[in-house]
């Protein structure tokens, strides 16, 4: 190519960035800088912001800043989001603020970015003010569809914040918005959290994809909540789905049957535990023992204590 202009440079730092080399691509940006005559756009600094935000390179960062402010860039809006990403990420969540509150009325994107950056520097609470000024605007419902839900429950499952997290539920069902699999998941464990275990078994329900920490919540929550046979009926929901099991999953389906006095279901978890020795650990040997003497099988448990 004998003659690059702007848009040849954007392109190919594009491309090193969406591949994940985000180092190449800030080599890239660099080296058109000492090009004669070519200067970035508002596409080429957002994706150089994109990059800086990957690396936490906050000094190249804060000079792109200096650049995009003397060219008249700064109210672009893919660039606002992109400078409170790449702040938020290197650990300058205050001069991301700086950037979001200099903007009248901030986009859906731009609102979302300010959480996401107040829940990865642990300022949960800010991250709550930010979502709450976003419902008192009065959002349309093709604004609705681009929130970034996800990020606003989590705030509220970090802060075991059930009422906050209930209305978003509700703005959910109001504007008619299918959460993904991400906004399902952080529901579901803050109402598991939070002992509303109807609620969680519901959001639950709607996952098409279950964790296997997820799985292993749900039933600790059941059985937590002393609703053993529901916390049984879920281990036997993912034994029937051939679910990955672990020894934790084990040992709570084993506490779920001394909770229901289930010797007949507990014999059930034994015979797999015999077929798959690698499911049996000391908590699980531990809780079989406890479920035959909570069953007045008590020579049952003494052999597995002496021969585990």
């Amino acid at each position: 190519m004998t003659a690059r202009n702007v848009v040849s440079w954007t392109t190919i730092i594009s491309v090193y960035h969406h591949a994940g080399f985000p180092h190449d691509a800030l080599d890239l940006y660099r080296s058109m800088l000492m090009d004669g005559g070519v200067r970035p756009n508002a596409f080429t600094f957002t994706i150089a912001l994109n990059c800086c935000a990957s690396v936490e390179d906050l000094d190249l960062g804060v000079r792109i800043h200096e650049e995009i402010v003397k060219d008249g860039c700064d109210d672009d809006e893919f660039i606002i989001v992109a400078l409170i990403d790449m702040y938020s990420k290197c650990g300058r969540v205050s001069d991301a603020r700086e950037v979001f509150d200099r903007v009248t009325n901030p986009s859906v994107e731009a609102c979302t970015a300010m959480i996401e950056g107040y829940n990865g520097n642990g300022e949960v609470k800010k991250a709550m003010d930010v979502m709450r000024r976003m419902f008192r605007t009065g959002l349309s419902s093709e604004a609705a569809s681009k929130l970034g839900f996800a990020s606003m429950i989590r705030s509220c499952a970090m802060e075991l914040a059930l009422r906050q997290g209930q209305e978003i539920h509700a703005r959910i069902i109001k504007f008619g918005h299918r959460p993904g699999s991400k906004a399902l998941s952080t529901l579901a464990d803050l109402y598991e959290r939070s002992d509303r275990m109807i609620a969680a078994k519901h959001v639950f329900d709607c996952l098409v994809v279950k964790n296997l920490d997820l799985w292993a919540r749900m039933v600790s929550g059941f059985a937590r909540n002393k609703q053993y046979l529901n916390a049984f009926k879920l281990y036997a929901e993912m034994v029937a789905q051939d679910a990955r099991l672990n020894p934790q999953i084990m040992s709570l389906a084993i506490k779920a049957c001394i909770g229901m006095s289930g010797l007949e279901e507990g014999k059930q978890v034994h015979g797999i535990l015999i077929k798959v020795s690698h499911l049996v650990d000391e908590s699980v040997i531990s809780s079989l023992a406890e479920l035959y003497r909570s069953c007045g099988e008590y020579e049952t448990a003494q052999k597995l204590l002496i021969h585990n």
